[in-house]
């Protein structure tokens, strides 16, 4: 008898989803801040394989949690001796992603601020050289098109031509639960005719605790690169979610055990 088709399957979550997740999470006393450090060392170790020691690594971060995540990242990358410069466009705008930046400068970190008057070619610049580039600006929760700095960061990325762009759980500027992108033709305008997706595009990305529905759902996939799941430390708990992942493994074995 076949069991439940579905058991031997991943959970797709959308952003909705993943927050409802994690609210459930910081009610039943896990800390949040604690939490953001096993997701960053999780991305951490999916990332130093892709490294080299002599490379120079830029981690651009947004205000956000995501944003947090990263500044955690860059406190990692120089603790092990990496070097590491963080670009930071805007405050931190949650308590824990202050706190992350706040331990990374306190070590003697670099540090690079970044505001809405911040021209694209001083971005440039500051990306110059990079052989790595994460991308902590925008997490699956971001909708719309980016606009001002943060499309101008998103092009300065895409235009780098760094070895490694590492996007931490979905490329900046793609909807987390459609995998839509906004679009800047060659004048900038968006939605122009031949029009690109402005957003970041990754050669890695690692998304946190479950698949999320824009990575896969996305008519951009090119934009991921290589995408991986990082498994964090959420408690226990049963998850609805609509959308499920069948891999080739999964059909290969019939899904499920069959008694």
């Amino acid at each position: 008898m076949l069991t439940d088709p579905f058991a031997c399957t991943e959970a797709v979550l959308t952003p909705r989803d993943m927050r409802t997740r994690e609210q459930a999470a910081f009610a039943s006393g896990v800390s949040s801040l604690l939490l953001m450090e096993d997701a960053a060392r999780a991305l951490y170790a999916r990332l130093k394989p892709l490294i080299r020691p002599a490379d120079r690594v830029a981690v651009v971060c947004g205000p956000g949690n995501n944003g947090g995540d990263g500044a955690a990242i860059a406190r990692l990358l120089l603790l092990d001796g990496f070097d590491v410069r963080l670009l930071v466009a805007g405050a931190p705008a949650t308590d824990d992603a202050r706190t992350m930046l706040s331990y990374y400068t306190a070590l003697g970190g670099r540090v690079t601020a970044l505001t809405d008057a911040t021209a694209e070619p001083a971005i440039a610049s500051a990306l110059d050289g990079a052989d790595c580039i994460v991308d902590a600006i925008f997490g699956t929760g971001f909708r719309g098109a980016p606009e001002g700095l943060y499309a101008a960061l998103i092009r300065c990325i895409n235009r780098s031509g760094a070895r490694v762009v590492f996007a931490v759980d979905i490329p900046s500027g793609m909807n987390g639960a459609t995998g839509a992108t906004g679009a800047t033709g060659a004048t900038g305008a968006a939605g122009a005719a031949g029009a690109e997706p402005l957003c970041v595009r990754a050669t890695h990305t690692v998304t946190l605790g479950h698949w999320k529905a824009g990575l896969l759902l996305t008519p951009t996939p090119a934009l991921t690169g290589q995408l991986s799941l990082a498994k964090i430390a959420l408690p226990p708990a049963p998850v609805v979610a609509p959308l499920r992942l069948i891999t080739a493994e999964d059909l290969r074995y019939g899904m499920c055990d069959v008694k």
